[in-house]
C-alpha cells in the first residue's frame, strides 16, 4: 500500500417502504455491502432470490426473523444467512440497523411472496 487512500465510492442512500438501505460498498457486482435500517413496526417482504447469497450482522435492534418454516426472536449481536432459494422476512420490533454483505445481484433478483 503506498499510503493513499482510495474513495471507492459515495455512499447511496435508497428509500423503502420499511426505512432505507446505505450502500457502502459496490465492487464492480463482486459483492455489495449495505446497512440496512428498519424502522419500529416496520419489516420488508417475505422473499427469495434466485441467485443472491447474503449474510446479515444485527448491529442494533430486535425484531422477528421468518423463514420457511419458523418465526426466530433476532437481536443484537444475531448473524444468519440466507443462500439462494431461501425464503425469509425480518420484521422489527424494536429499530433495526442490520450490515448486509452479499454477491452483487441486480434488484430483479428478489421475488416477493407476500
Amino acid at each position: 500500500m503506498n499510503g493513499k487512500l482510495t474513495v471507492l465510492m459515495k455512499n447511496k442512500i435508497v428509500p423503502k417502504n420499511w426505512g432505507w438501505e446505505e450502500i457502502f460498498a459496490d465492487n464492480n457486482g463482486m459483492y455489495r455491502g449495505k446497512i440496512l435500517f428498519i424502522n419500529k413496526g416496520h419489516g420488508f417482504h417475505l422473499q427469495k432470490h434466485n441467485k443472491k447469497d447474503e449474510t446479515l450482522y444485527v448491529v442494533k435492534g430486535e425484531g422477528t426473523l421468518r423463514t420457511n418454516n419458523s418465526n426466530i426472536k433476532i437481536k443484537q449481536g444475531d448473524t444468519f444467512r440466507f443462500k439462494p432459494g431461501d425464503v425469509h422476512k425480518i420484521s422489527a420490533t424494536r429499530g433495526m440497523m442490520i450490515f448486509e454483505v452479499s454477491n452483487a445481484e441486480p434488484d430483479s433478483d428478489v421475488e416477493h411472496l407476500d
